[in-house]
């Protein structure tokens, strides 16, 4: 990657890459541009002017040396976000990704001359799994127009994505979300009442306990649980790194001094987990896709790991009926790969029945 690795920083001031985490929006689709050339400038003055689409632009990637070139950091652009386009260097690709919410990455090199630039863009999007786009409108025609995926007016661009599914069917699933949601919030809602009550009666701190977890694209979101844990837990956690029964970045022990005795039940039948249907309702999760992860845990994936966040993650995966502390983790992971690529509403009737006897037979904690 000669003409992406060849940089010179002194030429330009480049943002860091934590500057593109601050100007993400939640609830809208974040976007990264890659080459700062007419075709990028007229494609991000269309989407700042079109307000309807709730498209957040994190800014726009190009060598120092091109970027300087082109005199990027005198061009003014304004977007609807009163905000300046910020600027950074091509070679952080893979560490913007792995740092931010990223929905779509909109390459806008000229195809040509940054040929192999642009498919070891394409390989790295790929491999995290990140959807991203081309524009198909290659060749200044004038009058023949492409039938790609238009985003506004005169930018007509193909998307590529790694979860290739129909939308009719990601939509069915949703409606599934829903539905199952409501029906499980309004069956349940006795014995949830009845489950705080005995939380707050057994020991001191909330009901709830809410924790910053990785969504679809590392969108952040609350992920919520019944509390099962002394309020201190996140404290004694430092304590008990050397018991850690599961290999990688994630945190399992069996006999974990840290959970009170009605968290031991919650855990034991899965009715901890209850509280999530909630997060099922504001599109947060789904139920049924890869388990959410703690952002810690995904600071330390492997590259090929990070895949697994180009799906809503869900309540109940294959992990969840394949054993889960019995498992490894690169296991574990492999499940989750294996679900996004093979992925079928059938498949998530199938798990959601598995889980079911799962949690009756107490094998589910």
């Amino acid at each position: 990657m000669a003409a992406l690795s060849a940089t010179n920083q002194q030429t330009l001031k480049m943002a860091p890459v934590t500057a593109f985490r601050s100007s993400s929006k939640k609830g809208k689709r974040n976007v990264l541009f890659i080459g700062w050339n007419q075709r990028s400038q007229e494609h991000i003055e269309d989407l700042s002017a079109d307000r309807f689409r709730g498209v957040n632009i994190l800014g726009v990637l190009d060598t120092p040396e091109q970027l300087t070139k082109k005199d990027a950091h005198n061009t003014k652009i304004t977007l609807n976000s009163d905000e300046n386009l910020q600027f950074g260097d091509v070679a952080e690709l893979a560490s913007i990704l792995k740092s931010n919410p990223v929905d779509e990455v909109f390459i806008t090199l000229p195809i040509k001359s940054c040929y192999d630039d642009i498919q070891e863009i394409v390989a790295i999007c790929e491999e995290a799994g990140t959807p991203f786009s081309l524009p198909t409108n290659l060749f200044g025609t004038t009058i023949a127009q492409a039938g790609g995926n238009s985003w506004s007016g005169s930018q007509d661009r193909v998307t590529y994505t790694c979860v290739t599914y129909p939308k009719w069917k990601l939509a069915i699933k949703r409606a599934m979300d829903i539905a199952g949601a409501l029906f499980a919030l309004t069956v349940l809602a006795i014995p949830m009442l009845i489950i705080a009550a005995l939380i707050k009666l057994t020991s001191k701190g909330p009901v709830f306990f809410c924790q910053e977890r990785a969504g679809k694209n590392h969108k952040r979101f609350k992920m919520i649980k019944f509390r099962t844990m002394v309020t201190d837990a996140e404290k004694i956690k430092e304590q008990l790194v050397a018991d850690n029964e599961q290999d990688g970045p994630a945190f399992k022990m069996k006999n974990d001094p840290r959970i009170t005795w009605i968290g031991r039940i919650l855990r034991k039948t899965s009715l901890d987990e209850l509280p999530q249907f909630i997060n099922v309702l504001l599109g947060e999760m789904s139920i049924v896709g890869p388990r959410p992860p703690i952002i810690a845990e995904v600071d330390e994936y492997e590259w090929w790991q990070r895949r697994r966040l180009s799906m809503r993650p869900g309540l109940t995966c294959f992990w969840q009926v394949s054993g889960r502390n019995e498992i490894s983790f690169e296991e574990w992971m492999q499940l989750d790969l294996k679900y996004i690529d093979n992925w079928s509403l059938w498949i998530d009737v199938k798990l959601i029945l598995k889980t079911v006897v799962t949690v009756i037979r107490g094998t589910g904690s």
